[in-house]
């Protein structure tokens, strides 16, 4: 089930049953049913932060489900990745990703089905949503489920270490610097328009205004700066394993210089 396969595949056409096979696929395998594949906007510490609700897909990353790469473009970043942050390091969490990945592995069409589902039942709950479908993962949604795309009500943010991605810009979705992006790399992508996502030795409350000359916001407070326009940096500062990496220009954090 790698990403990369999924998307040569197409699009997968949702399955209406989906929210019922997702509940029979839950109690085969030994789980209560009544558990939803989305994360609530109040699930997360990151997604409650904004001000208009937001659900997120939180998948195992790269192959940490065994069923091939869901991060085709990592670098420098699975061992220090997002999901060994906050909750991600418990083991009924890892658990939890592990489940849904096999689930997107076993049906794609009750998956893509359970998940459209649940945003058009959020639509019901909250008027308009965002939706952060990559939470963990790097999958081109856009290819694989463009039904979730055609929701009214439903805006989708990412993302991304694919400049292929970022560049066609299927919807908002910000660079992510991994370890090979160099200085000069992020200045060209912010010259271009591209917002990209920086994981920097600064603190997690009063980030400087500038990076390195760069424009630069807090990343930390809410992702609704994936969803402006213009190049700019959002700094993020380490989380989880990431904040044993050494501050490097060849590493997954970079050096935190503040001007």
């Amino acid at each position: 089930m790698r990403a990369l396969l999924m998307e040569a595949r197409g699009a997968i056409a949702p399955a209406v049953d989906g929210r019922d096979r997702w509940r029979a696929f839950r109690v085969a395998d030994g789980a209560s049913p009544n558990v939803a594949l989305l994360t609530e906007p109040d699930g997360n510490p990151k997604l409650a932060k904004s001000e208009i609700p937001t659900f997120g897909l939180s998948l195992a990353p790269a192959n940490m489900a065994g069923l091939g790469n869901l991060c085709p473009a990592a670098s420098g970043c699975v061992v220090p990745c997002l999901q060994s942050a906050g909750r991600g390091g418990f083991a009924p969490v890892a658990a939890g990703r592990i489940r849904r990945t096999r689930f997107l592995d076993a049906d794609p069409a009750g998956f893509v089905g359970a998940v459209e589902h649940e945003l058009r039942r959020g639509v019901a709950r909250f008027g308009e949503i965002l939706f952060r479908p990559n939470v963990l993962s790097d999958v081109a949604w856009e290819i694989v489920a463009p039904t979730w795309f055609e929701i009214p009500g439903v805006t989708l943010y990412d993302y991304t270490k694919r400049r292929d991605r970022a560049y066609s810009r299927p919807y908002a979705v910000a660079l992510s610097a991994g370890a090979n992006m160099s200085l000069e790399e992020i200045r060209g992508h912010v010259a271009a328009g591209i917002r990209v996502s920086v994981v920097a030795d600064v603190p997690r409350v009063g980030k400087p205004k500038t990076w390195f000359g760069l424009p630069a916001v807090d990343a930390d407070l809410t992702d609704a700066w994936i969803l402006g326009t213009g190049g700019a940096v959002g700094l993020l500062a380490p989380k989880g394993r990431a904040k044993n990496v050494r501050p490097a220009w060849n590493r997954f954090v970079k050096p935190g210089e503040a001007s």
